[in-house]
């Protein structure tokens, strides 16, 4: 196969299967075991985060492979798959209704506002999920681990082909089914806002900050590198 090839089966197993990633909340403390487990021995890029799709493809997959050793059914086919929907944002800003004094003092008076992002969620019953409570047993999953990751503190980090959200936060998870097929219920669209967070602080200038925050006293000069 070649390297365009395997990059294409990446992209697509990340864009359209596992799009989704959950970070902090329930996340952590999944990883804490892993790592008790593992003895903290994973490369650290593949830490902290927990794909979505863990939780939905587990039940299909077990299912699925039943069905393909008895010769009814397909092992590599996703219960769920993603596309970002239009209306997604890079750059979101208000500006004053009001008259300004010169251009200048209205391109300041520009006011940044969270970015959002919304990604349908496909799930129509196939010959795994179609069995009596299978695909009522992986939403009712879907369900309570998203819940249960948000009160915990929890975000998403939502990969589309133009842009990486980080912290995201959940706004909703609604039916959007139409009447293309028979079937009830078969996608899903998520909702996300990225939330305006300061910019934080150079490292360079973190000693000074912290002690004027304390009220101490910076040191009369700094070197930075």
């Amino acid at each position: 196969m070649s390297v365009g090839g395997i990059f294409s089966g990446v992209a697509g197993a990340v864009f359209q299967t596992s799009p989704i990633i959950l970070t902090n909340g329930i996340a952590t403390s999944l990883w804490s075991g892993i790592n008790g487990v593992t003895g903290n021995s994973l490369p650290s890029f593949v830490q902290g985060g927990i794909p979505l799709s863990l939780f939905t493809e587990a039940l299909n997959t077990v299912v699925g492979g039943i069905q393909q050793l008895s010769g009814t059914g397909v092992l590599s086919q996703s219960f769920a798959n993603y596309k970002p929907l239009p209306g997604s944002t890079l750059a979101k800003y208000q500006v004053g209704q009001y008259p300004f004094y010169n251009q200048q003092i209205a391109a300041n008076a520009s006011i940044q506002e969270p970015l959002t992002v919304s990604m349908l969620m496909y799930c129509p019953a196939t010959s795994a999920t179609s069995l009596s409570g299978i695909k009522l047993g992986i939403m009712s999953l879907v369900q309570s681990t998203l819940q249960n990751h948000i009160q915990a503190g929890g975000t998403f980090t939502v990969i589309t082909p133009a842009y990486v959200y980080t912290g995201c936060l959940l706004l909703g998870m609604t039916d959007v089914s139409t009447e293309e097929t028979l079937q009830a219920q078969w996608a899903y669209q998520l909702d996300f806002m990225q939330p305006l967070l300061d910019s934080p602080t150079p490292s360079a200038l973190s000693p000074i900050f912290g002690l004027l925050s304390s009220g101490g006293t910076a040191p009369n000069e700094v070197v930075i590198g």
